[in-house]
This record gives C-alpha cells, sequence and structure tokens, in this order.
C-alpha cells in the first residue's frame, strides 16, 4: 500500500527508464530543497551516520579506499514520499550491474539533448558502447559549458543547484518540464532492447581485485575484444551496438549449473579434520588452505615426476656458473636442461621462498614460508548472487577454474622463455623480475611483492563466466599453446627391457673393469698388486666418491670372498674391507695417496671449442670474469639484466673481430 506524499509531486510524471539522478534534481527544484534536506534513508545494513557524499548514478554505498564514504538513497522511501509505485524506479540508477562489469559504463552522466529539452534523461546513456541517443540519434553531452562533467556524486554539505550545473549555464529541464515531460512512453521503446541486453550482461563475473591499475589491466583486454568475448561466453550482442573485433585466443570449459554434477574440489576434502603426524602438519603450516596453493601444488607434482626428472643437476649448474651463452648453448642440445630453465622460472615467480624451499632440492623447513597466492577471490560480489544465479558450488568451481587457468598459463609462459632462449642462442631470464618492478603490480607498503599468480595482464590471463542456457561457462585468455614436454609414458614390456638392457650394460662394465692385476690397499697390509677382484653373481652398485678434489669420481661396491670390496671407475685401483664404510675409506685413501705420488692421471675429455685468435680467448676469459662478478655482486636472480647486458656486448665485440678478421685476410 502506497503511502500518502508529502512532497509536491505530480504523480505519473516519471517515463520508464527515467534516471534517478533527474528525478532528484526535479523533486528538489519543485520542493525548493537543499542537498542536506533530501529525503536521506539509508536501506538495511547500511549504516553511515556521518555520510557526506551519495551517488546518484549506481545508488549504493561504499566505505572503502581513501575517498569520503558514499550513501544509497532508498528508493523505496522515496516512492512513498512521491506516491508512485516502485516499479517505475526501474532501471533508474545502475547499482545492481556487478562492479566487473561496470568497465561497459561511463563513471558521470551523459546528456542528450533533444531528451533532456523534453524533460527525460536515462541512466543507460552512461553505456560506454552507444555512441549516440538511440532515440533521436544525437550526440551524447558529457560536460558543461564551463568544461565539467556532469558528475552524479553530490557533495550534501556542498552548494547544490537543482535542476542546473553548479556554474547556472546549463539547465537540465525547464518550468514545464519539471512538472511533467513532453516526452510519451512509447518514444522510450529503444530503451528496451539496451535494458535486456544489459540484464544479460549482469550474469558476467570476471576478476575484480582491489587495486584500480590491476582491474584496469583486465578491463583493457576485455574491452579491447568485447564482441569475441560475448560470443565466448554464448551472451549475444546487439545489432545497434558497433562491433569491437580484435581476435582473441580463449579457453572454453563448461560445466552444468546442478549440485551433483559440479566436481568437488581437492582442497574440500583436505579441510576435514583428521589425525596428522607432526612432521606433516609442520608442512602443512607452510602453506595456505585454499584452491590456488593446492592447483599449484599438484602442478609442480607432476612437473616433478612426468616432466622434469633428473633435470635438477642442469638447473643447479645454471645457478652456479649463469653464463647466458653456455646455458643456451646447452638447452640447445638437451631437452631436460630446456625443462629445468622453465621449471626455475615457474618456481621462482610462483613462490616468494623458492629458492629456500625448492632448490637446493627438500631443504629444511623454514617459517614464514608461503605461497604467494595474494589474487582476491573471483569476482561474485555480494548483493548481485541473484542476478548472477550462482549458488555456492558453483562459486566454488569458478574459483577453482580460475586458478587452474592462471597456474597453468603461469607455466607455459616459463615454457615460452626457456623457447625463446633457445631460439635467440642467448638465455633471459629477465622475465621472472619484471611483475615485481611493474607499476601495474607495485604493491603497497606493506603488501607482499606480486608474483605470476596475481599478476595482471599480459602477464597473467583474464577470465569471465557467465549463467545461460543451464550450463555455467568459464572462459579464459589468452589461450596460450600446449607445449607437451611430458615424458613419454611407456608400457611395462618396454620398462622391463630398458632395464634388462641396463642392467646387462652394467654387467659388462664391471667385467671389463674387474679384470687383470690391479693395485689393491688395504688398512693392514698397506699397497699391493693382486689380481682384481670380481663380484660374481653378487648385486653391484655404482656409486659416486666424495670427499676428493676431482669432481666426478665414482666406485663400484660389491662382495668378494667374503669382504666388501671398492673399485674405482676411473683407474685399477680397489680396497677392502671389513665393512662398506671401511672398504670406502680405504679407497678414498688409496687414491689420495696415488694422486699426489703420480698425478691426477687420465683427464676426462671436453669438448671445448677453441678460438684459434688470441682476442678471443681474452674475449672469452673476460665474458666468464664478468659474469662471475655480476653473481657475486647481485646474485642469479637480481643480476639478471647484468648478464643479459654482459653477453650481449660480448657478441658485439665478437661480431666486430670477425668482420676485422675477414678484412685483414683479403688480398
Amino acid at each position: 500500500m502506497v503511502a500518502e506524499p508529502r512532497l509536491t509531486w505530480h504523480a505519473g510524471s516519471i517515463l520508464p527508464f527515467t534516471s534517478l539522478w533527474h528525478i532528484v534534481h526535479r523533486l528538489a527544484a519543485l520542493n525548493a530543497l537543499r542537498c542536506r534536506e533530501l529525503p536521506f534513508a539509508a536501506d538495511v545494513g547500511c549504516i553511515a551516520p556521518r555520510t557526506r557524499h551519495y551517488n546518484l548514478l549506481f545508488n549504493e554505498p561504499r566505505f572503502s579506499g581513501g575517498h569520503s564514504p558514499t550513501e544509497a538513497l532508498s528508493v523505496n522511501t522515496l516512492a512513498a514520499l512521491l506516491g508512485e509505485s516502485r516499479e517505475v524506479f526501474t532501471w533508474s540508477h545502475l547499482g545492481w550491474i556487478p562492479r566487473s562489469s561496470r568497465c561497459l559504463l561511463h563513471p558521470f552522466v551523459r546528456l542528450c539533448p533533444t531528451c533532456l529539452a523534453a524533460g527525460y534523461h536515462s541512466a543507460l546513456f552512461s553505456l560506454r558502447l552507444l555512441d549516440s541517443c538511440p532515440i533521436h540519434h544525437c550526440e551524447f553531452m558529457s560536460a558543461c559549458l564551463c568544461g565539467r562533467r556532469f558528475g552524479s556524486e553530490v557533495d550534501r554539505l556542498g552548494t547544490f543547484n537543482a535542476g542546473y550545473c553548479i556554474c547556472g549555464r546549463t539547465s537540465f529541464f525547464t518550468r514545464g518540464t519539471c512538472r511533467c515531460p513532453t516526452m510519451n512512453a512509447e518514444e522510450t521503446r529503444p530503451m528496451l532492447d539496451i535494458a535486456a541486453w544489459l540484464v544479460e550482461i549482469s550474469t558476467v563475473s570476471r576478476p575484480v581485485p582491489r587495486h584500480a591499475q590491476l582491474r584496469q589491466a583486465h578491463n583493457r583486454v576485455f574491452l579491447s575484444s568485447f564482441t569475441s568475448w560475448c560470443k565466448a561466453l554464448n551472451i549475444s550482442y546487439p545489432d545497434w551496438l558497433p562491433p569491437i573485433g580484435e581476435r582473441a585466443s580463449f579457453c572454453l570449459t563448461e560445466a552444468p549449473l546442478s549440485l551433483g554434477s559440479l566436481p568437488h574440489s581437492p582442497a574440500l576434502r583436505l579441510r576435514e579434520p583428521r589425525a596428522l603426524p607432526k612432521a606433516v602438519a609442520r608442512r602443512a603450516t607452510l602453506w595456505r588452505d585454499n584452491e590456488a596453493t593446492t592447483i599449484y601444488r599438484s602442478m609442480t607434482r607432476h612437473i616433478r615426476k612426468h616432466v622434469a626428472r633428473g633435470a635438477e643437476p642442469f638447473a643447479i649448474e645454471f645457478m652456479i656458473k649463469p653464463n647466458p651463452l653456455e646455458i643456451a648453448r646447452t638447452m640447445q642440445g638437451n631437452r631436460q636442461a630446456m625443462v629445468a630453465f622453465a621449471e626455475l622460472l615457474f618456481h621462482q615467480c610462483m613462490e616468494r621462498f623458492a629458492m629456500r624451499r625448492r632448490w637446493p632440492y627438500r631443504s629444511p623447513h623454514i617459517d614464514g614460508v608461503r605461497l604467494q597466492d595474494h589474487l582476491e577471490e573471483p569476482a561474485i560480489e555480494a548483493g548481485h548472487e541473484e542476478a548472477q544465479g550462482l549458488s555456492p558450488e558453483a562459486k566454488n568451481w569458478v574459483t577453482r577454474q580460475a586458478a587452474a587457468a592462471m597456474v597453468t598459463h603461469a607455466w607455459r609462459r616459463a615454457q615460452g622463455i626457456a623457447l625463446a632462449a633457445v631460439r635467440n642462442g642467448i638465455a633471459d631470464w629477465q622475465g621472472a623480475n619484471e611483475v615485481y618492478f611493474s607499476t601495474l603490480a607495485f604493491p603497497r607498503p606493506g603488501e607482499p611483492l606480486c608474483n605470476w599468480y596475481s599478476a595482471p595482464p599480459p602477464f597473467q590471463v583474464t577470465w569471465a563466466t557467465s549463467f545461460a542456457g543451464g550450463r555455467l561457462r568459464f572462459v579464459s585468455s589468452p589461450a596460450t599453446s600446449r607445449i607437451d614436454w611430458t615424458l613419454s609414458a611407456t608400457s611395462k614390456t618396454t620398462r622391463v627391457q630398458a632395464w634388462l638392457f641396463a642392467d646387462s650394460k652394467r654387467k659388462a662394465e664391471v667385467d671389463a673393469a674387474c679384470r687383470g692385476p690391479s693395485l689393491t690397499w688395504t688398512l693392514r697390509e698397506g699397497w699391493q698388486v693382486l689380481e682384481a677382484a670380481h663380484p660374481g653373481v653378487s648385486g653391484v652398485k655404482r656409486h659416486r666418491l666424495f670427499g676428493l678434489k676431482l669432481p666426478g669420481a665414482k666406485f663400484w661396491l660389491f662382495t668378494a670372498d667374503g669382504r666388501f670390496v671398492a673399485r674405482s671407475c676411473e683407474s685399477k685401483i680397489q680396497a677392502f674391507g671389513a665393512t662398506p664404510r671401511e672398504a670406502i675409506n680405504g679407497l678414498r685413501t688409496a687414491l689420495r695417496q696415488h694422486r699426489r705420488q703420480y698425478g691426477p692421471g687420465e683427464t676426462i675429455a671436453q669438448t671445448l671449442e677453441i678460438s684459434t685468435t688470441p682476442c678471443r680467448l681474452d674475449l672469452e676469459r673476460e665474458l666468464d670474469m664478468l659474469v662471475m662478478q655480476s653473481l657475486y655482486s647481485f646474485g642469479f636472480w637480481n643480476g639478471a639484466w647484468r648478464f643479459n647486458s654482459v653477453a650481449v656486448a660480448y657478441l658485439n665485440k665478437d661480431r666486430r673481430l670477425a668482420v676485422e678478421g675477414r678484412s685483414q685476410a683479403l688480398p
């Protein structure tokens, strides 16, 4: 039941889709109200006794950031005071559109001169894609003659000229149109298509980071190819809008919107209370219990077991000697080296303490180590669930898909950097630090540094989800091409044959080494020349011998005649002992004495590219010296720019020497 009006108003004078901004100006002009006398009545849950501003275009409370808070005007109270029904205020403001879709709207008011002369204005005129008024096809006015924009925010304590701009040079209505517009409801029919399309757009959810610059980065990707996004989200793009046709690559995932069909999250299963061992409980504190962490750890486990198995020595060698040219040459000749370089970049750019947890392998527990997953939850704003039609289970599914898309994109970006190094012949890992120094992702004081997971485009993907036709659709862009570096999944027969071949090869090497006379050393007899001990049918294993200055020393360990034998793989020296420790210590002592007396012996041949020009030899020595100096001064990650500049300078000098050498060789 509508209450009796208490303010001067002409009932039935509100046309369809009339803006709240225009209604408030008419109300203030008819009743000679000042700004502070307007009927403010906050909605339920909005407690803002000291607010000074209100936004008539979106009409919603806002209490975040460093700006002054805004207050919402109660439409129900206003309808009761004017004696109008609640339905006439439909689309009077744009506050119920989700924040993720407000990049399609201007934050200020736009006016059509012809509509304004007839006493009509709609909030839908603020749609960015509209170049002209859909009713009269006139260009919109967004600023007064004085140059001031027609803002939708009004200060309660400031100057308020009802029906005019603050300067008084632009009038929003005349004396006659203030009481009742001269337009009729039939003329506003073109606004029906816009309203219907905005209802469809309101079901779209997109990322809404806290930082304004991060939101702008996602919005640029979304708006630059908006037509393609609508097609991917199964949303009709109206003919009366100009097509925005930049081509974009998308990755699409669909799921029926029902509780039984949506898969459960692995993270939700981990949240079930259960008794954990102390070591596992202590490790669990290093990670956050959310979807991003679960998917990231699953991805790293897959890479470690099925992609980068056996590639860790290459990554450690790269960090010890970070010569960009040598790293690129190694990756060009070995696939595992390329995988190791990509994995190194991926872990560093996803974790803040990756060098302390993952490299070196299996570091001890470190207090405070957490995954840098500071991206906000997917943009399902409170108060818009009814418009978007998403249940809590659907929101969890969207969160899981967004995390998977971002983690996958980060891994493929690391793969792309490794492939670029192979093609260019120079490794450049500056991409691991470019997000940290990007102005788009620069953190506020006290906040953690940004990484690839929470970075804006183009470092990371942008995504959107919509509910249409009973199905929930998730779209992410850009959809980078897949680079399959997975190890080949061989059959059991193939694995058995490979093991038998390796076992026969090992036995042949042992038979060749344990033949003929050999220098033998024992703790009691000392040095002797005896026949080489043979393992027979006993098992033989090859181990690495530590404690010697010569790297790569290996030995065979087996039993013969009831004693343990340690046999060197590089020289004919063996040692006996009652225990494996005694035999290994004896072999280490024997090798030290032998090398002290006769020298290191045969050295392992290495393929080195030796230049015939002495200047080039000096240039290579200078490159190695500058690389080690940069590593000592800046470190592997912080000195990426320095390593790259040193390598580029070396290539330029090498080209000059080559040109000079050719010119001298000419007659």
